[in-house]
């Protein structure tokens, strides 16, 4: 048997079925609507590839692994996750991910989701100021409820980086990090719903 020992822990936990996230269609069907959702991405710093142009990040100053969370506000639950090189945008990437939400739907992002709107209609993301015009008291307010409602999805990302692959400098082989990132995902589903 050709190995690591992570690669065979890996495919246990994929065999046992307990550490899977959703499918992509379930957020589609009328029976499952979710009420509000989060959406949030973080980088993870990696080491330097040989062709360095496609993962160094700008506003990092370093090249980074992103991974996307998508978050039930209500449950607490992660519903999905995407990831691609540190260099993609956080709204490309959600694009990307090909996650199709219900109408019903509200979707809450930060400021990196700016133009969310286009593709799906009821989302929300905080009004941001330019020097020709400052946010007004009312959107200071509203800004301050966007981010009551979204501590919960930062709260879980913080919960996936105590995991020592994403806490650090990640070394491991780029086509597996999905990968980990789903397992780990669903780690803390399991963890949230036993705490035990």
């Amino acid at each position: 048997m050709r190995g690591t020992p992570a690669t065979f822990i890996e495919a246990a936990l994929i065999a046992s079925r307990q550490f899977q996230l959703p499918k992509k269609r379930v957020f589609q069907e009328a029976e499952i609507v979710y009420s509000i959702m989060a959406v949030d991405a973080s980088e993870v710093p990696c080491e330097w590839p040989k062709k360095q142009r496609g993962r160094y990040s700008g506003k990092k100053k370093q090249h980074t692994l992103k991974f996307q969370v998508l978050l039930c506000t209500t449950t607490q639950r992660i519903l999905g996750t995407a990831t691609s090189a540190g260099t993609v945008h956080d709204l490309k990437l959600f694009r990307q991910s090909g996650v199709r939400l219900s109408r019903d739907t509200t979707l809450i992002g930060d400021a990196g989701y700016q133009g969310l709107w286009r593709s799906h209609g009821h989302a929300i993301t905080t009004h941001k100021a330019t020097r020709a015009s400052p946010l007004s008291d009312e959107q200071r307010q509203e800004n301050r409820v966007l981010a009551w409602t979204r501590q919960g999805i930062e709260h879980v990302i913080r919960r996936m980086k105590i995991f020592r692959v994403l806490k650090g400098v990640y070394r491991h082989r780029l086509r597996r990090f999905a990968l980990r990132i789903q397992l780990i995902a669903a780690q803390c589903n399991l963890t949230r719903a036993c705490p035990n």
